[in-house]
């Protein structure tokens, strides 16, 4: 199990194709970065730095845009992003829940990734064999996992609305390696995890005395978004275009497949509003 590739395979990658969009067409009175939150996540900037810079050359002959006119931002903690959020930032990464919690702030999608054919997240709760056979049954009980540090999508998105925070002790992770083994030795009852997370799982000694009792709904991937009072209608299109034809690149081919990315495919509002139906 890659607990790099599990825990920011996504978030990385499109920072790295994203980064150099924001150029010298974006308005004077706007913030000239691009903000990448990854709620509960355990990447940290000098890490994800690297890789968008071997991809700045790339993407600014994608999308035409000067080199060395941009900057970024990236955290894993909710409250700095909420700051850096404020401050409207022309584009931005931002969670499905991130998103959903501040519908009024003018943001728009702009693409999604899609990630082994699938456009769609789908969660699982994993438990060890035997132990218990369905959400109801954890009513009280420990879960843990990287999703936990947003709750309220856990419970309204994820959950489908049948449950509150606290009809469950919840213990968020950084990293599902981790919270996978803390299950394994009976620390804590149950994990959430991601589909990637879940594919990772095969390669775990003790796999096979783990399962997953709940399955989501497919819930869409969140990519990124722009901010529609700070950016132009022709400076969101480029983006867009941007980075629907990185993949297809030669170089840009490489990098989307060690990242495990298909492609980046358009995206808008209305992707997401079975998400928004359950967001009460």
């Amino acid at each position: 199990m890659t607990q790099h590739r599990i825990a920011w395979s996504v978030p990385v990658a499109i920072v790295a194709l994203a980064l150099p969009m924001l150029a010298s067409q974006a308005r004077a009175d706007s913030p000239r970065y691009l903000v990448l939150c990854y709620p509960g996540g355990n990447v940290k900037t000098r890490d994800a730095e690297p890789s968008a810079k071997a991809m700045v050359e790339l993407v600014e002959k994608l999308g035409g845009w000067s080199a060395g006119s941009f900057s970024s931002r990236f955290t894993s903690k909710v409250t700095e992003c909420d700051s850096w959020m404020a401050e409207k930032p022309p584009f931005a990464i931002v969670s499905l829940g991130w998103w959903l919690a501040h519908q009024g702030d003018t943001l728009t999608p702009l693409v999604q990734p899609k990630i082994k054919g699938a456009t769609d997240e789908i969660y699982r709760v994993i438990v060890r064999k035997g132990t218990f056979k369905s959400l109801d049954d954890l009513r009280g009980k420990t879960l843990t996992g990287t999703p936990l540090v947003e709750s309220d999508f856990l419970m309204k998105v994820v959950f489908g609305g049948r449950f509150k925070a606290s009809d469950f002790k919840l213990e968020p992770s950084s990293q599902a390696l981790r919270a996978l083994r803390s299950l394994n030795d009976r620390e804590v009852d149950a994990v959430v995890v991601t589909a990637q997370q879940f594919q990772s799982m095969g390669a775990l000694p003790f796999a096979n005395l783990l399962e997953p009792v709940f399955v989501s709904a497919p819930i869409p991937l969140m990519g990124v978004v722009a901010n529609e009072k700070t950016t132009t209608p022709d400076e969101r299109r480029r983006f867009q275009k941007a980075l629907t034809s990185f993949c297809g690149h030669k170089e840009g081919k490489q990098f989307c497949e060690l990242f495990g990315i298909d492609a980046f495919v358009p995206a808008n509002a209305s992707t997401y509003d079975g998400a928004k139906a359950l967001w009460k």
